[in-house]
């Protein structure tokens, strides 16, 4: 997506971001119209539900924080890296770098899902993405900028695939899960509060905050962990 808008932008004009934008969904559009699975759940379990249990509600809150973290960060990874002075061949270049190292962590994810403890990458993954915030955010040089901007979004979609699946067995009406676009919100707040840290302290303040959060979010993630062991149950058949 990033190298290719860029390339499309520049040879077509803006209008053309928005013909990516639809080609994209419409094939996502396609997968789920005649790949996505049903589960068979009961009515009656769905009916009868309580509210999210706490271990539920942990997990929620670090994916709200994680997903602010990310939108901090991310929002501020071009700027920061033309306020240092770096050339726009090597943004984009670390820009196209970051675009495909990204198409690998969900992959990577599904084939490790049996092998890795979920809460356990949840909770690495929340001390790796403060960790990469501050690089990104205090470095100076081009090459600490570039390693932390490639990294940074694989430690989200790694760890939220596995999160979410957590949550898949914690909360089998399959409520939790569907309420991912709200669970994302951090993306719609994260711009906004991280523009003002930039605007008040600096990248600095901006990292550091960054770190902050996602301490709070390793809380979280270590409070589900102690309270969900209990709590998990087989996933639902899936009929495709």
């Amino acid at each position: 997506m990033l190298g290719a808008s860029a390339t499309l932008i520049t040879k077509f004009g803006p209008p053309a971001i928005f013909e990516v934008f639809a080609a994209v969904t419409a094939v996502a559009a396609a997968i789920a119209t005649f790949f996505f699975p049903s589960a068979s759940i009961s009515e009656d379990l769905v009916r009868d539900a309580a509210g999210f249990t706490r271990p539920v509600w942990f997990i929620i809150t670090g994916i709200v924080l994680m997903s602010l973290v990310q939108a901090m960060i991310f929002s501020f990874l071009q700027p920061m890296g033309t306020d240092r002075g770096l050339s726009p061949v090597q943004i984009q270049s670390v820009l196209v770098t970051l675009g495909l190292v990204a198409m690998t962590p969900t992959l990577l994810a599904a084939f490790l899902q049996k092998r890795l403890p979920p809460m356990r990458v949840a909770m690495t993954g929340t001390l790796l993405q403060g960790a990469v915030a501050v690089l990104i955010s205090c470095s100076s040089g081009f090459l600490p900028y570039a390693v932390g901007a490639v990294v940074f979004p694989f430690i989200m979609l790694f760890t939220h695939t596995f999160v979410f699946g957590h949550l898949a067995r914690l909360d089998l009406t399959g409520r939790a899960v569907a309420a991912t676009p709200a669970m994302l919100v951090g993306n719609m707040i994260g711009p906004l509060l991280g523009g003002t840290l930039v605007q008040t302290t600096g990248y600095l303040g901006l990292g550091s905050a960054a770190a902050a959060v996602d301490l709070i979010a390793l809380c979280c993630f270590i409070a589900a962990s102690q309270r969900a062991t209990s709590a998990i149950q087989p996933l639902p058949q899936l009929n495709q």
